[in-house]
């Protein structure tokens, strides 16, 4: 079984590094300040998630449509796709500072955050200003969480 989720996840981002155009020595260096392999064969599957994060947050989009969550999620309009990967961005370095715990800090808890504030019921359906509301959110939630561990050390 894990065997093929890692040949998924390893397709996933091969994918990804085909959809952003990236030349296979700037892969293979951004592979390699991620997770230390020089290969994605070598790579653990959580360090297979870390990498897919990253190419995500840089505009690549999952190649089933499907997210984190499992859940399928829609093409983004071309004005939104900033702000989008943005919040991409801010997921993954969320999940860094805690330590990239499977299942944290994924698109469930931007529609958590969404549906609290009564934004829109899901990210899927937010508008640019509420995209902007959301990508503020997530900024002071880093920005708290960066204080917090600066206090602790």
């Amino acid at each position: 079984m894990d065997d093929q989720k890692k040949k998924a996840a390893i397709i996933a981002v091969r994918t990804k590094q085909r959809q952003l155009n990236m030349q296979d020595e700037d892969y293979r260096a951004m592979l390699f300040a991620r997770t230390g392999n020089h290969s994605t064969k070598d790579c653990t599957l959580e360090q297979l998630g870390v990498v897919n994060d990253y190419l995500t947050s840089l505009g690549a989009i999952d190649p089933k449509g499907a997210n984190a969550d499992g859940k399928k999620r829609g093409r983004v309009a071309a004005e939104k796709q900033a702000l989008v990967a943005k919040v991409h961005q801010q997921l993954a370095e969320m999940r860094e500072m805690n330590g990239n715990k499977p299942g944290t800090y994924t698109l469930s808890y931007v529609d958590a955050i969404c549906t609290k504030n009564q934004w829109c019921t899901r990210f899927d359906f937010a508008n640019v200003p509420v995209l902007h509301r959301i990508v503020g959110a997530l900024d002071r939630t880093l920005t708290f969480a960066q204080k917090r561990a600066n206090r602790t050390t």
